[in-house]
């Protein structure tokens, strides 16, 4: 089990293993940890850390400051688990055996590149990198701003590659949910703005209308493709009598329709993933 936990993607959150909220009395050393979480294990120079978080301190005062951060870390990490920190020389780093960081897990889901890894990859994006977080040193936003395009990028092209995955196993309302995600990360995505409102308009009448989508009463509770359920009243009926011939003709109408309607919203769709390509 991991001693910390950092998720980053949507926000800031650092959580214990005992599930606890670890509390750090400033930013800064909320940004330390943050910086040193994108990539754990990997070793930072001092200098550079002091650089990028007080950049308008002279050399000596922001190694102080950075000090003063380290300690803030220690002693809100202090405990009976392994140590977080490594601390080797002039370098730090996060332990990758005993931290979990939302942005490593998900920049691996999307590596794999299976279906079932890029749907894990998508419930691990909840939003922007270190979305609200703002700090008042340039340096450190100008990482924070190239990191967030960089998170975004990947979650649009494992967004993509997974619709394409759906689309190929026929999966509409799995392709719909993701389209979604996708315009939710970018709002500028005509095409697909465009699809969505067409797959609604054949798909939506089909599952909760039993005609006309215009005849539907909202306040009314209508089972999915309402126009066959019907074909459970066949069962009472006479084969040989008018009524039974008549639902029969009224069903084969109805599985016409929908697969009228689902025919289009595959052709949409096919159509959606071609621009994308």
């Amino acid at each position: 089990m991991p001693s910390l936990r950092v998720m980053l993607l949507g926000g800031f959150d650092a959580r214990l293993a005992s599930g606890a909220g670890l509390s750090l009395p400033t930013k800064k050393a909320q940004a330390l940890l943050a910086y040193l979480a994108v990539r754990p294990g990997q070793p930072h120079a001092r200098d550079k850390l002091a650089t990028l978080l007080w950049g308008d301190k002279s050399d000596s005062q922001a190694r102080d400051r950075l000090r003063h951060a380290v300690l803030d870390l220690r002693r809100a990490l202090d405990g009976p688990a392994p140590s977080v920190m490594r601390i080797e020389g002039q370098t730090l780093a996060m332990d990758p055996a005993v931290v979990e960081v939302d942005v490593a897990a998900f920049e691996g889901r999307v590596a794999q590149g299976t279906p079932q890894a890029l749907e894990e990859a998508a419930e691990l994006y909840r939003g922007d990198f270190l979305l609200g977080f703002s700090l008042n040193e340039p340096l450190f936003e100008e990482w924070l701003v190239a990191e967030r395009e960089r998170l975004r990028e990947m979650a649009l092209e494992a967004l993509a590659r997974l619709l394409a995955h759906e689309d190929e196993g026929a999966s509409t309302e799995r392709a719909i949910q993701t389209a979604v995600r996708l315009l939710a990360l970018d709002p500028l995505q005509e095409a697909v703005h465009r699809a969505l409102m067409r797959l609604s308009r054949l798909l939506v009448p089909l599952a909760y209308t039993s005609g006309d989508r215009f005849t539907h009463d909202l306040a009314l509770p209508i089972a999915p493709l309402a126009g066959l359920q019907r074909a459970r009243e066949l069962a009472a009926l006479d084969p040989h009598a008018d009524a039974y011939k008549f639902t029969v003709a009224a069903l084969v109408r109805e599985r016409n329709r929908a697969l009228h309607a689902l025919d289009s919203a595959a052709s949409i769709a096919d159509d959606l993933l071609s621009t994308k390509d």
